[in-house]
């Protein structure tokens, strides 16, 4: 499909230069700026509407995981590593808990402890933990220590306090907590996880693919 694309702007782009060289020569400059102008805005417009587009599924597939509406504010913290060709990496973001989702998880009921979260279809081969209220239970203890990366947060010493903030909040109750793993082997592979601290009133998404 990208090659398709690219090919596609190679063939309608040689002949839309060769117009603009003899816009240039016919010294036409009122019809020389729209020319240029139009694929500007259009260029532009496409990458919005696809930023929005991105935007809106991963809105959705939060909603999937936390049972209601999504309506996060800026973090209070966020870090992305680099991303390697096939997606490794790390992402940590910590945001204010919401009311919306402050209400779902204070009636936390079978609905969401049963059912929650929904894996999206690029997951589907990974498995699920469903929503847990804290404390984290020490046999899954492999699933946090993965997902609070040491590399990274060697790589970035502002991690730690979330990460130390994270464990204390998983060692009571009043803490929910879910995942989707796919292990290599007996290790953990690739990790999404996510936590709902009601008494600090944070929210932490994470994710580690390796």
């Amino acid at each position: 499909m990208i090659l398709l694309l690219i090919l596609a702007a190679v063939v309608g782009g040689i002949p839309y230069l060769l117009l603009i060289m003899r816009t240039c020569r016919a010294k036409d400059w009122r019809k020389l700026r729209r020319m240029i102008a139009y694929p500007v805005i259009g260029v532009a417009v496409l990458l919005a509407a696809g930023h929005l587009s991105d935007h809106l599924v991963y809105r959705k597939s939060l909603e999937a995981v936390f049972d209601g509406k999504m309506t996060f504010s800026r973090p209070i913290f966020e870090y992305d590593s680099e991303r390697g060709f096939q997606g490794d990496g790390y992402s940590f973001a910590v945001y204010p808990l919401s009311e919306s989702i402050r209400q779902r998880f204070v009636s936390a009921d079978l609905r969401l402890t049963g059912r929650y979260p929904e894996r999206p279809a690029d997951r589907d081969r990974w498995k699920t933990h469903l929503w847990t209220e804290a404390p984290f239970d020490p046999a899954l203890d492999q699933y946090l220590e993965f997902a609070l990366s040491s590399l990274d947060a060697g790589n970035e010493p502002r991690l730690e306090p979330h990460f130390s903030n994270l464990r204390a909040a998983l060692g009571k109750k009043r803490t929910w907590y879910s995942y989707f793993h796919h292990d290599h082997g007996d290790s953990p592979g690739n990790i999404d996880f996510f936590a709902v601290d009601l008494d600090e009133g944070r929210v932490y998404l994470i994710n580690h693919n390796t």
